[in-house]
């Protein structure tokens, strides 16, 4: 049996001060199976951000069986650090994981989701042991 599982966890940041004076950094945190670039160029932005997917920066991408939990415990850890959610539907497909903040504090988040799912793995293992 040959498995195929390339689930990727991803930080993204979106800086449209090159374009809009006074806009806030954004960053979004999420999870693919695809190829990251298809997946951004899948985000179908509309408004005044259509045709902008060109200055989305990948700050961080990792391969991990596990992406789909770690990317819902990061995104509960940026909202429990206190980070804004953007919600703009503009941003297209996925706009709900957005944030106002840099992509290196999702990334923290992430890093940070991999460390809670890496000791809940340790914990079951001794439980299974003894």
């Amino acid at each position: 049996m040959n498995l195929n599982l390339q689930d990727k966890v991803y930080a993204l940041e979106l800086d449209l001060n090159q374009l809009y004076q006074n806009k806030r950094i954004r960053s979004k945190v999420g999870y693919t199976t695809k190829d990251i670039d298809r997946r951004i160029s899948g985000f179908r932005m509309s408004g005044n951000l259509k045709g902008q997917e060109h200055l989305i920066k990948k700050v961080f991408i990792s391969e991990n069986i596990l992406a789909k939990s770690i990317e819902r415990i990061a995104t509960e850890i940026a909202i429990l650090r206190g980070y804004e959610k953007v919600n703009d539907k503009n941003l297209g497909l996925g706009y709900t994981e957005w944030f106002y903040c840099s992509g290196n504090q999702i990334k923290s988040c992430i890093l940070q989701a991999y460390k809670i799912v890496n000791k809940q793995i340790k914990k079951r293992g001794k439980n299974e042991t003894t």
